[in-house]
């Protein structure tokens, strides 16, 4: 975090331990090819423009990932079209964590 004072600070949560997911069970042979449909979906591109330094760690949230900025400062993110779907996400937001720069795009 960036103070006004011009001081910053990072504070480090735990996860929190998440219970672990139910079996799926799949009925149909059906359901087998939309898994298959699903899995075979290209990842979601965003492009967070300029401003990142060269190879910083940059969160992106939902923060389902992270990745790196390019040598030029920019930061892009392949985002799982089945998550993005499941948390009926319409923005995506990505944090430089050492610029503090900040870019939030919004979902086709």
């Amino acid at each position: 975090m960036h103070e006004s004072d011009g001081t910053t600070f990072t504070d480090i949560l735990p996860a929190a331990k998440r219970p672990a997911p139910e079996p799926v069970v799949e009925e149909k042979s059906e359901s087998r090819r939309a898994v298959k449909r699903q899995r075979a979906a290209e990842p979601i591109s965003v492009d967070g423009g300029d401003g990142f330094i060269a190879g910083e760690d940059v969160a992106v949230a939902l923060v389902t990932a992270h990745t790196d900025a390019t040598p030029d400062g920019r930061a892009r993110a392949l985002l799982d079209p089945a998550v993005v779907a499941a948390a009926r996400a319409g923005e995506v937001v990505l944090v430089g964590r050492v610029s503090g720069t900040i870019a939030v795009r919004s979902l086709p």
